[in-house]
C-alpha cells in the first residue's frame, strides 16, 4: 500500500520536474531507506560478523587475568600474540588503567608473540595471554595441555567462536 501512494506521487511529481531533478529526488528518497538497512544491520549483525577483525573479545581475555589475578595474586603475566595488529600491550594497560591496576605493569612480559621455551620458564601460577587460531601455535599449546604443563581457559566470541587463550602455568609452587 505505501509502495502504492509512493508511486502515485512519483507519477504526480514527475510530471512537474525535468529527468534530472527526479533522479535527484529519488535518491534523496532512497536515502532514509539505505540508513535505515545500515543501522538496523550495524547494531545487530555487524558486531557480530566483524568482531574478530577488531582484536576479537580482548576485554574479556585482559579482564579475566585481573580477576585471576585479584582471586589469587600472580608472579607473572606474559602477553603473547594478543590481537590482529600487535596492539596488544597497549589494550593490556588501558584495562590495567581501567582497572586501577598499575601494580600489574612490573610483573608484566610484553612478548608480542608466543613462545613455548618462554613460557615453560615462567614460575608456577604465572597467567599467559594469546590468540587462538593460529594452527601452529595451538598444537604446540594443546601438546603443553595434555602434558600438563599448562591449563587453559579459552574467551569466545558471541558466536562461540575461540578468540583468545589464557594459560596457567602448571608445577611446584
Amino acid at each position: 500500500m505505501a509502495l502504492g501512494v509512493v508511486l502515485l506521487m512519483l507519477r504526480w511529481v514527475a510530471h512537474r520536474l525535468r529527468g534530472g531533478q527526479l533522479v535527484a529526488l529519488l535518491l534523496l528518497v532512497l536515502v532514509p531507506v539505505q540508513f535505515a538497512a545500515f543501522y538496523a544491520d550495524y547494531f545487530t549483525d555487524y558486531r557480530r560478523r566483524t568482531a574478530l577483525v577488531f582484536s576479537g573479545n580482548i576485554r574479556g581475555a585482559l579482564e579475566f587475568v585481573i580477576g585471576q589475578d585479584r582471586d589469587a595474586p600472580v608472579p607473572a603475566i606474559y602477553l603473547g600474540e594478543i590481537g590482529s595488529y600487535g596492539f596488544g600491550p597497549l589494550y593490556w594497560k588501558f584495562y590495567q588503567f581501567k582497572h586501577h591496576r598499575e601494580d600489574l605493569a612490573a610483573r608484566t612480559i610484553e612478548a608480542y608473540r608466543f613462545s613455548r621455551d618462554e613460557v615453560l620458564k615462567l614460575p608456577p601460577r604465572s597467567l599467559v595471554v594469546t590468540n587462538a587460531g593460529d594452527a601452529a601455535t595451538d598444537a604446540v599449546i594443546e601438546a603443553m595441555v595434555q602434558g600438563r604443563q599448562v591449563a587453559r581457559t579459552v574467551i569466545t566470541e558471541p558466536d562461540g567462536t575461540v578468540s583468545y587463550q589464557v594459560l596457567r602455568r602448571l608445577g611446584q609452587s
